[in-house]
């Protein structure tokens, strides 16, 4: 799997080659929740629903939604909000 960096882009060594992602269950899980909170856009062709792809404005069924999210793809041990940013950061094992 080609690895991202924090912003979405593919990232390369010094000769410009693409580079592989050591954790690429951790980079899938972050990669989703960015996806469903509006930070980077959805692609409407990847089988889900674009009006439905975002996160419960409940408190509770916000907290289980990304959960949810993570648990898919590794084990979440943290879920911190960014108030700057107006998104959640999880932290991934």
């Amino acid at each position: 799997m080609i690895q991202i960096d924090d912003n979405g882009n593919f990232t390369t060594d010094a000769n410009n080659h693409l580079q592989t992602t050591r954790t690429p269950a951790v980079q899938n899980a972050k990669s989703e929740l960015r996806c469903i909170q509006g930070s980077w856009d959805a692609d409407p062709y990847f089988g889900r629903n674009q009006l439905i792809w975002t996160i419960s404005q409940s408190t509770q069924d916000r907290a289980l939604d990304i959960n949810r999210i993570i648990t898919k793809y590794a084990t979440c041990i943290s879920v911190v909000y960014d108030p700057l940013k107006k998104q959640y950061n999880a932290q991934v094992a």
